[in-house]
């Protein structure tokens, strides 16, 4: 009973995040120091928008864009369908291939994520192709080139694994989902 009464004064009084709210109760020489996203974190809605925002993507063999998602894009395999499902089940902001540079290449990751707890950028790359050797050992590259540019695995970058013996499943996707995203 007590427990009821001191949350219900907790919801009487919770008022949800604003960022100018706060800064209006900041002395006067805060309150003129600009909004700036990277002083301020954006509202739930502009979270969501950054991933409609328009950005550079991958221009590589759209004929390959063959796997329709639940959100309407468009991937090249049923593995990244299957990742770009889950991440939109979860309302988890994400752009499919966007363009990134890293040690004066260009690159175009499976996914750039926006982590919404820390508003943090993330990688996802899914290699589907481990079969294939030239594949290995171009990924082997890109990966240290990420390195390079700081895009780490463990850190900012995800990697999900397969060969034909090996398939991902989305058990892997959900726990890596639920690890590192939510």
């Amino acid at each position: 009973d007590s427990d009821i009464k001191l949350l219900s004064g907790v919801l009487k009084n919770f008022r949800p995040y604003n960022p100018q709210d706060i800064a209006e109760t900041l002395p006067k020489a805060y309150q003129e120091v600009p909004a700036d996203k990277d002083l301020w974190l954006p509202s739930e809605p502009d979270l969501q928008n950054w991933a409609r925002e328009p950005y550079e993507k991958s221009s590589f063999r759209p004929e390959t864009l063959i796997h329709e998602t639940i959100s309407g894009i468009r991937v090249r395999s049923k593995s990244e369908a299957m990742i770009a499902d889950m991440l939109f089940h979860f309302q988890i902001p994400f752009r499919y291939e966007p363009i990134i540079r890293a040690a004066n290449k260009t690159y175009a990751p499976d996914f750039e994520i926006l982590r919404l707890r820390d508003r943090q950028k993330l990688y996802w790359e899914h290699l589907g192709l481990l079969d294939k050797p030239d594949y290995v050992l171009e990924n082997a590259t890109k990966l240290l080139n990420y390195r390079q540019a700081g895009i780490t695995a463990g850190n900012n970058l995800i990697l999900t694994l397969e060969d034909k013996a090996h398939p991902l499943t989305s058990r892997e996707i959900l726990d890596i989902i639920r690890s590192r995203l939510l």
